[in-house]
């Protein structure tokens, strides 16, 4: 088929378009696409419901493998000026590809939430790009672009850790370079650009050699990005370092935050806005002691170190109890530590642009939670960006509209593919049951 099966209904015009405050999307632009017309009840128009991927199979970049009725709904659309409605298009759309303009139309929904909010325009910021110009894992040049939420998918062992260390190592989280430090049997030389909207496009550069780290934020030195980009990295698999580490000192390291700081993240973290959270309790951490009779009894564990250890206790989805930390399923505990890094990042982004990097592990989120969970971070409540890195290739959750990026290759060639939608979507697949429980 080649004509143009998938063009929009009115309906889902209003609603790209209302999404964008009727303000183009096409990056710095903004111009206002709507107003008075020449009579005293003529209203202007000028904007355009552009498609990201086509209306039609022949189109600018292609339909991604989405189905028409994928390429008709509002996901799919990007509200735009009518001048840059047909820049986009040139050339079957090649200089605008569709991560590209995913992304741009994030910003402008997210752009215009805020402005809804009332919340002042220099606070919010946008990672529009990652460009790995050198490393020694991914291909010369490798670049991933960044939606609202963004799946990184691929195989063990392509640099998904890595780049998450990264990231989070030029952030001011220095210690997250600690493996890629100079050896006698390595020689590491990292050189990254992170590309920020703020609201002008600017770049923040990282080189690391050796022992040497050297940043620059719109090409003057700083001693690293931090000021400019808060990265906040949660590693699912991390395990307790040891058997006297008790549950608050677990989740602060987790969450990597001081240990008087967990209790308010506990707190806040049962809000819906966060999760499926009902209530958290902390206790006095017990252990059983075995008395002169042979018999074991509970008791309070000793103050150590100044503090009295603490048990962390959770009512979560269907139960009406609650049950200790080491008794929660993988789901569960992946459920608490995901809600509480939201919160986290939901503070830091108030202040400055905040990237929330979720490694998450193979006991993790199922897909529906994956999916219900990544559609809060995609809302207009939170203004953080989101990197999700799934253990599996291939997750049962519809991504359609947003990005997803696939780490291809084996190193030190490994190079992103993104868009290719089809891949991660579940064709004729049982309808994911979006109930939690």
């Amino acid at each position: 088929m080649s004509g143009r099966d998938a063009d929009f209904s009115e309906a889902t015009k209003r609603i790209i378009a209302g999404r964008a405050g009727y303000r183009c999307s096409f990056i710095n632009c903004d111009e206002s696409t709507i107003g008075p017309g020449e009579g005293p009840d003529d209203v202007e128009r000028k904007g355009v419901a552009a498609h990201i991927f086509s209306a039609a199979e022949n189109g600018p970049r292609g339909t991604g493998a989405l189905t028409i009725e994928q390429r008709q709904e509002p996901p799919n659309g990007i509200w735009v000026c009518e001048d840059h409605g047909k820049i986009i298009d040139i050339d079957k759309g090649k200089n605008y590809p569709a991560n590209i303009l995913q992304a741009w139309k994030g910003l402008q929904e997210n752009r215009i939430a805020q402005e809804v909010r009332k919340v002042p325009s220099k606070e919010f910021g946008w990672i529009e790009k990652i460009i790995l110009e050198k490393t020694p894992l991914f291909q010369f040049g490798a670049s991933v672009s960044l939606g609202k939420v963004t799946l990184l998918v691929g195989a063990n062992g392509v640099g998904k850790s890595a780049l998450c260390e990264w990231l989070s190592g030029c952030a001011g989280e220095i210690t997250d370079f600690e493996r890629w430090r100079e050896t006698k049997e390595r020689q590491c030389d990292l050189r990254l650009r992170v590309v920020v909207f703020n609201p002008d496009r600017q770049e923040l550069a990282v080189h690391f050699y050796g022992y040497e780290m050297r940043c620059s934020y719109a090409g003057k030195p700083v001693m690293d990005l931090s000021h400019a980009l808060r990265v906040l990295y949660i590693n699912e698999e991390l395990c307790r370092e040891n058997e006297d580490e008790d549950d608050v000192e677990y989740l602060a390291r987790i969450w990597r935050v001081h240990l008087r700081q967990v209790p308010r993240v506990l707190n806040d973290l049962c809000s819906s806005k966060y999760g499926y959270i009902k209530s958290t309790e902390l206790r006095p951490s017990t252990e059983y002691i075995e008395d002169e009779n042979g018999e074991e009894t509970e008791q309070v564990k000793k103050i150590k170190n100044g503090r009295q250890p603490m048990g962390l206790y959770v009512e979560i989805g269907s139960h009406d109890f609650l049950i200790p930390l080491d008794g929660l399923s993988g789901g569960e505990r992946s459920q608490l530590l995901v809600s509480g890094a939201m919160v986290i990042a939901d503070h830091y982004s108030t202040h400055q642009r905040t990237l929330l990097i979720l490694e998450l592990g193979n006991h993790s989120l199922d897909d529906g939670l994956l999916s219900e969970y990544s559609k809060k971070m995609q809302g207009p409540d939170f203004r953080f960006q989101t990197i999700l890195v799934s253990p599996s290739e291939r997750p049962k959750v519809d991504w359609t509209g947003w990005s997803v990026a696939r780490l291809s290759g084996k190193p030190p060639a490994v190079h992103f593919e993104q868009n290719k939608v089809g891949e991660l979507r579940i064709e004729d697949a049982e309808k994911m049951v979006g109930e939690i429980t």
